[in-house]
């Protein structure tokens, strides 16, 4: 359950192999602490699912390091709604690569706000022209 998850320290739910972590349901993962969230490798990140990362709210993708976001693969970001990245911290934007600006939507761009969008390099900026 959600709370089971969420009393695991964060070093025994990064300990999750591949599988294990496959299997977290969305319920289990929106039971995820932000603490626990932090002690997650840009390893245990890329190991979850497009499901599992479009049901993080916007504070525990606030609180992915700027490592694991950098493994967000097009179809991983393609699972974020705007209210999650309005989530997103600075230096996280700092580690999205232009690959994955340029698979996010209309809508997704709505999620960003005034200083996300200030913290874009001129190559993230352009990297939205596409839509």
């Amino acid at each position: 359950s959600a709370s089971q998850i969420g009393a695991l320290s964060a070093s025994s739910l990064s300990a999750l192999d591949a599988t294990q972590a496959g299997a977290l349901t969305e319920t289990q993962i929106k039971g995820v602490t932000t603490t626990q969230i932090k002690g997650l490798s840009e390893t245990d990140v890329a190991e979850l699912s497009a499901t599992q990362i479009g049901a993080l709210n916007a504070s525990q993708v606030g609180a992915l390091s700027a490592e694991a976001v950098d493994s967000f693969t097009t179809t991983t970001i393609g699972a974020l709604s705007a209210t999650q990245i309005t989530g997103l911290t600075t230096t996280q934007i700092d580690y999205l690569s232009t690959t994955n600006i340029s698979a996010l939507s209309d809508t997704q761009l709505a999620g960003f706000n005034q200083t996300q969008v200030g913290s874009m390099s001129d190559e993230q900026i352009n990297a939205f022209l596409h839509l």
